[in-house]
């Protein structure tokens, strides 16, 4: 049982005391009929805390948090982006990919096929499905070290490509593919959306997960296409992993949940419906959109914790104090090894996936 001091039902509990029963439950020496009694009144407090039994204090507290969600800024992660793609210097990258640095799918035709190969057999495949032509206008969102951008700029001479990022360091490699047609530009995601630059094509890969409020975000960036024009975006969409609801679940138990001061990251990202009604209510068409499992295959829980310590452990990791880092990742790692008992490891990584026609 996983008890989340977040909002916490008493001024006067006790944090230890609190660790202490959670263990108790988690070494299944608390009877069950214990276990159902402590969860319904967990659950008691809860509908208590959140009216529930008052339908219009229930509202005025929704509303509240509605105001509240509408004043805060659109992005309140873009730091943690930067510290997951890009802790690691540009360099790293030149030395393991392709010539074009393209860090998301290749297309191999044949065994005998190159990286470079692969990476522009893609990016043709990009070109014809989105139906892109020459002379248009194209943003790229989140263009990480400019390589998709500068290909497709090159692919289409006579466009006008602009690619944003706000990691300075990722920019520093976009530099060297300026030229007329394609400009690079430091800045974020909520920072582009207030120009009234019109494009016929915006695209993002894997950057708007960590850009808040989804149903606010995705009608500003509508806003900016072009009649005629297209959306694209991919997202990473394994919220509810084991991997990461490990995660929020550990840091809801002390001493995290206090170190951490309650704070608990929670996805923006929204179910595959949700954002093929959005793009329908903002004028969308030819909508496509799904959600794709990537298999992951690893050679065992400890290769799992590594691949995740890069990703959804950063914002923790950046929070947490120095003594407590590894206490927190040891707990996660047996967490992992838990529930991958098997090697070596399949890990179904899901994405989403959009497109429309505007």
């Amino acid at each position: 049982m996983t008890v989340s001091l977040t909002r916490p039902p008493s001024a006067s509990a006790d944090p230890t005391e609190e660790s202490g029963l959670i263990r108790l439950c988690e070494l299944g020496v608390v009877p069950d009929a214990l276990l159902r009694a402590g969860m319904r009144q967990l659950m008691r407090q809860r509908l208590k805390q959140e009216h529930a039994h008052d339908v219009e204090r229930g509202m005025s507290a929704l509303a509240d948090l509605v105001k509240e969600l509408r004043s805060s800024p659109i992005a309140i992660a873009s730091q943690e982006a930067n510290a997951q793609h890009y802790e690691v210097p540009s360099e790293f990258f030149l030395a393991h990919l392709g010539p074009a640095m393209k860090y998301s799918c290749c297309y191999y035709e044949c065994e005998a096929t190159t990286l470079e190969q692969a990476e522009q057999a893609m990016l043709a495949r990009y070109a014809e499905r989105a139906q892109l032509a020459d002379g248009q206008r194209i943003l790229d969102l989140g263009c990480g070290t400019g390589e998709l951008t500068r290909m497709l700029a090159d692919a289409l001479p006579d466009a006008s490509v602009t690619g944003i990022d706000a990691s300075a360091e990722m920019l520093r490699e976009s530099v060297q593919f300026e030229r007329a047609g394609l400009r690079f530009y430091l800045q974020s995601i909520e920072e582009t959306l207030q120009s009234d630059e019109q494009y016929d094509l915006i695209f993002s890969n894997a950057a708007i997960q960590w850009v808040n409020d989804h149903p606010v975000l995705l009608p500003q960036i509508i806003a900016r296409i072009r009649a005629g024009g297209q959306l694209a975006i991919q997202l990473p969409s394994n919220h509810h992993s084991f991997t990461h609801t490990g995660i929020r679940e550990l840091a809801a138990r002390e001493p995290y949940v206090t170190a951490l001061n309650g704070w608990n990251r929670e996805s923006p990202v929204l179910p595959p419906e949700t954002y093929a009604e959005i793009l329908f209510n903002n004028g969308g068409g030819n909508i496509r959109v799904f959600e794709k499992v990537y298999p992951h295959v690893l050679p065992d829980a400890a290769a799992l914790v590594e691949w995740t310590s890069g990703t959804a452990l950063v914002p923790y990791m950046e929070r947490l104090p120095d003594h407590l880092q590894q206490q927190f990742r040891l707990e996660y790692a047996k967490m992992i090894a838990a529930q991958t008992r098997s090697v070596p490891v399949f890990y179904p990584f899901k994405r989403t996936l959009m497109a429309a026609e505007f």
